[in-house]
């Protein structure tokens, strides 16, 4: 899961993003780092059922909680109180392939942290290993290394 936090300088001026969690952070911290308050934005990409109520619980009043995991067919338990009460924005999001060159953008400038998520890294020779250890669920996005060409 990811939170992230919009604040404005003055009106009118450049609103600046700032990531103030990444995945073992439970709503309570995230709500302490925003402020109280939680997040504008969380964005959870776990697949993981069990983190869309955290998720919401992340949000602040009005914010928006964004899905992009798939489940594998599990279903979610949805705390139906905070998205009434606090009008929480629930999206389900299937893909965006034009939001590629931005988030590129976004990776490339340091803006997004990807350290939180780079647990398992495995050369090409073992990627067996690799897609057992994500079939246990023992990692997120196991990432698979390439041999570097000669010169390079």
């Amino acid at each position: 899961m990811v939170a992230v936090r919009v604040t404005e300088t003055a009106p009118g001026v450049e609103r600046t993003r700032r990531r103030v969690s990444h995945l073992d952070l439970q709503q309570d911290v995230i709500r302490a780092a925003a402020g109280g308050r939680g997040v504008d934005y969380v964005f959870d990409c776990s697949g993981n059922p069990a983190v869309l109520a955290q998720a919401m619980r992340a949000a602040r009043r009005g914010g928006t909680v964004a899905v992009l995991g798939l489940a594998g067919g599990r279903s979610a338990e949805l705390p139906v109180d905070p998205l009434v009460l606090d009008e929480l924005t629930l999206l389900g999001i299937r893909s965006s392939p034009n939001a590629y060159p931005a988030m590129i953008a976004l990776l490339a400038s340091g803006a997004i942290a990807t350290e939180p998520l780079t647990t398992h890294q495995y050369p090409l020779r073992e990627v067996a290993t690799a897609f057992g250890v994500l079939a246990r669920r023992e990692a997120i996005r196991p990432i698979i290394t390439m041999p570097r060409p000669a010169g390079a």
